[in-house]
């Protein structure tokens, strides 16, 4: 089994109003944890072998705007989220939430990259392999977000992604 680890540190950040204590932030974490594995198996064998890919590589990801950065390691086929990696990301993804969020619904659509939207730096396979992983999931970030925080809250941060077009 592979697992993509994503750090917690900061997500306090992101969400004062529904993170009040570590316990809270534990569930939370394991409930996006619990919904990023299911997206990926469910999406079927070429997702899970763009994971495999990744197997050992640190990732991170930067929320700009909010000052985020969360952390992941693909090992044994799943996600754990964690506080602190061990070692120095091979990848960083970086964006707005609601880029992110467009880079999760549409994989490795080039607008996102060309106009700088969406960043993906650090080692060129790992970058490739993230770049495949997304765009072999069927994610509605939207609607997956909703299920840990709720619809209202997601207002402000996809509202971006429906007023801004992208052309293909």
């Amino acid at each position: 089994m592979l697992r993509i680890t994503i750090s917690a540190v900061g997500l306090w950040r992101c969400i004062p109003a529904f993170v009040t204590e570590t316990g809270k932030l534990n569930a939370l974490t394991s409930r996006l944890e619990a919904i990023l594995n299911r997206v990926i198996r469910d999406s079927g064998a070429q997702a899970l072998a763009h994971l495999h890919n990744l197997e050992g590589k640190v990732i991170a990801v930067r929320i700009q705007g909010l000052e985020v950065t969360g952390y992941a390691v693909v090992e044994n086929e799943g996600i754990h989220i964690i506080d602190k990696p061990e070692q120095t990301p091979d990848v960083t993804v970086a964006g707005s939430p609601g880029d992110l969020m467009s880079f999760g619904r549409l994989g490795a659509d080039p607008e996102l990259f060309r106009g700088g939207s969406v960043r993906i730096e650090g080692d060129a396979q790992s970058m490739l392999d993230i770049k495949a992983l997304f765009s072999a999931i069927d994610f509605d970030p939207e609607e997956q977000l909703a299920q840990v925080l709720g619809d209202l809250s997601l207002i402000h941060i996809s509202e971006p992604t429906r007023r801004t077009p992208i052309s293909y």
